[in-house]
């Protein structure tokens, strides 16, 4: 549910004339100009509307219109409903405990709206400026109230958690590895193997640590399954070494676990020239049985 305030739709000078009068009248106002201009559209404060939305910002002014003005008034915690801003973060960090508990219910569904889908982009979108507003965040000391927790959290930890799920499925899938030389590992283990997600687990709250502990589990189960039981690093496609690489730096940072801290040395070691060699062995052994074919 993403809020707009309906307030940008009166000018300034009508904002504390919120009688059901005025907002008629103001009303009727913006819904002319669509004839008179003949237009789909309009422009009110460099933002365009359509009719529906227009109806639709007068329906939602009808339901608490003195909350809908005292959150238009304060700009900060409006900006971060609306957009997603963090400068309300700057605040103390228990600055919701002061809200009276009615304005508060009202305003619950609002936050947490939009901050749970700030900490989902921020999960999702792998760069270092998702990890910043993350940080920014959390190192506030900001925590939403206990029982609003779950919400806010929710879709986040689903999504981290399918990923653990997709990971033991392919592990434990009869085509996890082929068997042929150079061997290759399934492909979508790449999209659920990242450090990203391992920085964003080490942010997240108390709910998080276990599944970062999983996380750690099923990279050093990719590394068991494909290396110690299966076959040599070597012995992978380029693109498959590369998975093992991303399973073995984050068994390394979670588990701080010495076979994938060893094996990282090892592809530092040998991946240029060696990886360039048995990449070319590969191909030269590809090409042979296609002429034998």
């Amino acid at each position: 549910m993403k809020y707009t305030s309906p307030l940008h739709l009166l000018p300034e000078r009508n904002i504390t004339a919120l009688s059901p009068t005025e907002l008629k009248r103001w009303k009727q106002e913006l819904l002319l100009q669509f004839d008179l201009y003949e237009s789909t559209t309009i422009n009110v404060k460099d933002k365009e509307y359509d009719k529906n939305s227009i109806l639709a910002g007068f329906d939602l002014l009808r339901d608490s219109p003195a909350y809908h003005l005292r959150l238009y008034k304060d700009k900060i915690l409006l900006n971060f409903i609306e957009h997603g801003e963090l400068d309300v973060f700057d605040r103390p960090k228990d600055w919701l405990s002061w809200i009276d508990e009615a304005y508060l219910a009202w305003l619950r569904p609002l936050f947490i709206s939009q901050f749970s889908h700030l900490i989902y982009q921020c999960t999702i979108t792998q760069n270092k400026t998702s990890i910043r507003a993350l940080e920014e965040i959390y190192y506030s000391g900001f925590t939403p109230p206990e029982v609003w927790q779950d919400e806010c959290y929710q879709k986040t930890y689903t999504f981290l958690n399918n990923c653990i799920k997709s990971v033991k499925k392919i592990i434990h899938g009869k085509s996890f590895a082929t068997g042929e030389k150079p061997s290759s590992l399934k492909l979508e283990l790449g999209e659920y193997l990242s450090e990203h997600y391992v920085d964003v687990l080490e942010i997240l709250p108390g709910e998080f640590r276990a599944l970062r502990e999983n996380y750690g589990d099923i990279a050093h189960n990719v590394l068991y399954y494909a290396i110690i039981e299966e076959r040599r690093y070597f012995n992978f496609d380029r693109k498959s070494r590369l998975i093992l690489a991303k399973a073995a730096k984050i068994d390394a940072r979670i588990h701080n676990d010495e076979y994938a801290k060893n094996l990282l040395k090892f592809i530092g070691k040998r991946e240029g020239i060696q990886g360039l060699v048995m990449d070319l062995y590969w191909e030269i052994c590809e090409l042979g049985l296609t002429m034998k074919q």
